[in-house]
C-alpha cells in the first residue's frame, strides 16, 4: 500500500498546486510563525528557466565573460583564485551529461571558467557578475527514495538547499556552509557520488530587478525522514520529503527547471551501481 504523501505545513495558505491527499503528519516540518513573512514573501517572487545562449546579457547587466574593472577586494589572491577556479572547472569537466542539455550546459560552463576568474557573486544588488557560481545540494534518503525540497519564499518554487559560492569558497565547502546555516545540521556527501557534483544546470532567474545567470553544481548528501532538522525561517515556508515518484506526477512548474532530469539521472546511476 503506497504510503500518503506527506503534507508540506505552511505558514500561510496560498494558491499553489497540491496533491488533493496532502494531510497533517508528523514527519512535516513546522516553521516558527512569522508575521513579516505572511506579508512580504511572496512581492518578488523570481522565476528560472534554462539559459538561452541567445539572450543578451551585455544588454542587462554587462559582459557574462569579461572581469569586471571594478571586483573589490577578496578573501584570496590572483593567483590562489585562478586555481581555484581552474579546480572547478576540471570539476565540471568528470560531470557526465545525462542527455544532450546537460551536455550544452557543461561546454558552456567550460569555456566561460577557461576565459574569466570573475565566477563568484560580489554584489546582489545590484547582481555582479550577472553570471555567478551556484552550489545546490539534494538530501538524499536512499531507503525511502526520498529527497528534501524547501518551499522557497523568494522564488515560489520548491527548490534544493544551497546558495552562491562566495570568493575564494571551493563548491563543496558552500556545500558544508549551506547546509548547516538552511537546515540546521552537518552535510554528510553521499558516499557512491562524493564531494563532486554530480550534475550541472545554467539557468536564467527573470522577473525581478536583479536578473541573473545561475551556473549551478548539484552535490548530493545523505539524510533520512527522521533527522532532526532546523530549517531557516527566512528562506522557507515549509520544507518536506517528496518521493522520486511525487516529484514526477507534480506540475513540473512549482520546481527549479532541472530538478526531473537530476532526479533521473539520479536514478539512473543508483541502477547502474546495482547491476555492476
Amino acid at each position: 500500500m503506497r504510503r500518503p504523501i506527506e503534507p508540506a505545513i505552511r505558514q500561510r495558505d496560498r494558491r499553489r498546486t497540491v496533491p488533493a491527499s496532502d494531510r497533517e503528519s508528523p514527519e512535516a516540518v513546522r516553521l516558527p510563525e512569522c508575521a513579516s513573512l505572511r506579508t512580504t514573501c511572496r512581492t518578488d517572487q523570481t522565476p528560472r528557466r534554462y539559459y538561452d545562449p541567445g539572450d543578451d546579457w551585455g544588454a542587462i547587466g554587462g559582459n557574462i565573460g569579461a572581469v569586471s574593472d571594478d571586483i573589490v577586494e577578496q578573501d584570496i589572491g590572483a593567483e590562489d583564485r585562478r586555481g581555484l577556479v581552474e579546480g572547478v572547472r576540471r570539476l565540471v569537466e568528470e560531470i557526465e551529461p545525462v542527455d544532450l542539455l546537460e551536455r550544452g550546459h557543461r561546454a558552456e560552463a567550460m569555456s566561460w571558467l577557461g576565459t574569466t576568474t570573475d565566477v563568484f557573486r560580489r554584489t546582489s544588488t545590484p547582481v555582479a557578475p550577472v553570471r555567478h557560481l551556484v552550489s545546490y545540494f539534494l538530501l538524499i534518503d536512499e531507503k525511502e527514495g526520498s529527497v528534501l525540497l524547501g518551499d522557497h519564499i523568494k522564488s515560489g518554487l520548491w527548490l534544493p538547499s544551497g546558495g552562491h559560492v562566495e570568493p575564494g569558497e571551493h563548491p563543496a565547502n558552500t556545500v558544508r556552509r549551506e547546509c548547516f546555516e538552511e537546515l540546521g545540521v552537518d552535510a554528510e556527501f553521499l558516499s557512491r557520488v562524493g564531494e563532486r557534483p554530480l550534475f550541472i544546470t545554467i539557468t536564467d532567474t527573470v522577473g525581478s530587478a536583479d536578473v541573473h545567470n545561475d551556473v549551478s553544481l548539484w552535490f548530493c548528501l545523505s539524510g533520512s525522514r527522521s533527522m532532526k532538522l532546523k530549517p531557516d525561517p527566512g528562506e522557507y515556508v515549509s520544507v518536506r520529503w517528496w518521493r522520486y515518484d511525487e516529484v514526477h506526477d507534480t506540475e513540473p512548474g512549482q520546481f527549479d527547471p532541472g530538478m526531473g532530469r537530476m532526479l533521473k539521472k539520479l536514478t539512473e546511476i543508483g541502477e547502474s551501481r546495482c547491476l555492476a
